[in-house]
């Protein structure tokens, strides 16, 4: 582990000359590997890339660490022969056969119309397939992944560099580099980092003020919006709140029309999919339906309110008689269907329907330790009576880092809470439906990024005594 570290400062180091590395510093920081790590001394008051630009050197190295990281990952961990499976592989089975979206509850081509999964990811499956053919096509999807990774490292780095320093971007990237979580899903063949890469890029641009060329700047960050949509509908909520940030400079009449420009962007982009989901099912559907069937599934009597195989065996995935009524009756009206079990169990008992939304607001930032359904990696599942040991010290340290760094960002008046009311706005949906490491990774992603500056700060009260201060330039 001596040498990937010195590695990772070494190309530091080549891609900027801000760096400065003097010798081993802070040896045993993260001594969890029992060896000594070497961070690179960083200038602590360089916030800004050179010429003020985010892609420079330094972001292209992360960028390229990050997709080789993945590569590595997935030949290690032998991953390379799992195929996709579930709703948005089959999907994509249909797109494969020139069938179109057909329903992922039945292979066969008179299956039925569906609006079950947003369109962008199975393409990129049948992309891949229809492109590379079986033999290469996971590697494509790999592919796929790995630069959405790289997108999603290197803009937490530009985020934490751009707040704090390059000393904070650096711990980020290794913090992010190391995390199970993370390294599991980077050969999870699902949407899960394509919209994770769309939404972290989201932030990076608000974060940068759009200057002169502000029009622009909404126009793509509308068109964003809706390929994240697309991709994956539930970050909806957190848009406002993105566009709100990117606009803070403009006075209120260019504030008003930049938000006009954005809407419309993204209304362009959704809408050859909203037509198609009028014609093909008579009604006003701008992504997918499947909002009620969720949250009527996550809140069955006996559910606990964490996403595994025990808590979806009561829909179409599992139960027989429930995937006859959805091929049967159509999702739009099987979904309106499980609107109204939704009011039933509701009515039955409230109180229990808020009790396991609290939990789930809890897993949001801790997960759940009592459930071990993905088997991650780095992990050895000691379980002592209903607990997983390893996945409680794991999210319960990543929690408090990331909270505390939330903390002492308030406290130092960075103004980067808002990457934090982003996450959060974002988990919603799941707060009310399921939780899943899956669902969560937006908060993951964010509470590192939080630990990051917390542990850059510290480390710049020991070295110079004084905490790191906001830059107006910044803002």
């Amino acid at each position: 582990m001596k040498v990937y570290h010195y590695l990772i400062a070494s190309i530091g180091f080549i891609a900027n000359g801000n760096l400065k590395i003097r010798g081993k510093i802070f040896q045993r920081l993260f001594g969890c590997w029992g060896g000594a790590i070497i961070l690179a001394d960083i200038s602590l008051e360089s916030r800004h890339s050179p010429n003020g630009k985010w892609m420079d050197r330094s972001t292209l190295a992360v960028f390229l660490i990050g997709v080789s990281f993945c590569f590595v990952s997935a030949v290690l961990r032998d991953r390379l022969n799992r195929l996709p499976f579930a709703e948005e592989a089959i999907v994509a089975g249909h797109l494969i056969h020139g069938d179109g979206f057909l329903s992922p509850y039945d292979a066969s081509p008179g299956a039925p119309p569906s609006c079950y999964c947003a369109p962008i990811y199975p393409l990129i499956i049948a992309g891949a397939f229809r492109i590379l053919e079986t033999s290469h096509a996971i590697v494509g999807l790999l592919i796929v992944n790995a630069i959405s990774f790289g997108v999603i490292v290197s803009g937490v780095f530009s985020l934490a560099r751009f707040y704090v320093s390059l000393l904070a971007g650096w711990i980020a990237v290794a913090l992010l580099l190391v995390h199970p979580v993370l390294i599991y899903f980077i050969t999870d063949w699902w949407d899960t980092y394509v919209a994770l890469a769309i939404f972290v890029g989201l932030l990076v641009a608000a974060a940068l003020p759009f200057g002169r060329r502000w029009r622009w700047g909404c126009v793509v960050m509308g068109t964003a919006m809706g390929l994240l949509s697309l991709t994956n509908a539930s970050y909806a909520l957190a848009y406002p709140l993105i566009v709100l940030i990117a606009l803070r400079q403009l006075d209120w009449r260019r504030r008003v029309l930049g938000i006009g420009i954005c809407c419309i962007s993204f209304a362009i982009v959704l809408s050859p999919w909203a037509v198609r989901n009028l014609v093909a099912f008579d009604r006003f559907i701008p992504v997918r339906g499947g909002t009620a069937y969720y949250l009527w599934l996550g809140n069955q009597p006996d559910a606990f309110g964490w996403l595994d195989a025990d808590a979806v065996r009561a829909g179409p995935a599992f139960d027989h008689r429930e995937r006859a009524m959805i091929l049967m009756m159509g999702e739009p009206a099987y979904f309106d269907l499980c609107g109204f079990r939704l009011k039933e169990v509701y009515s039955s008992d409230p109180e229990e329907f808020w009790a396991r939304s609290a939990r789930r607001l809890l897993f949001v930032f801790m997960s759940d330790p009592t459930r071990s359904y993905l088997p991650f990696p780095l992990l050895s599942d000691r379980k002592i009576q209903e607990i997983y040991i390893d996945r409680a010290l794991l999210h319960g340290a990543v929690m408090l880092l990331g909270l505390a760094g939330m903390w002492t960002a308030w406290r130092l008046k960075l103004r980067c809470g808002w990457i934090f009311a982003a996450g959060i706005l974002a988990e919603v949906p799941f707060i009310f439906s399921f939780g899943s490491d899956r669902y969560n990774l937006p908060m993951r992603v964010i509470l590192l990024f939080f630990a990051a500056i917390l542990i850059a700060c510290v480390i710049q009260r020991v070295r110079c005594g004084s905490w790191t201060t906001r830059r107006e330039e910044n803002f």
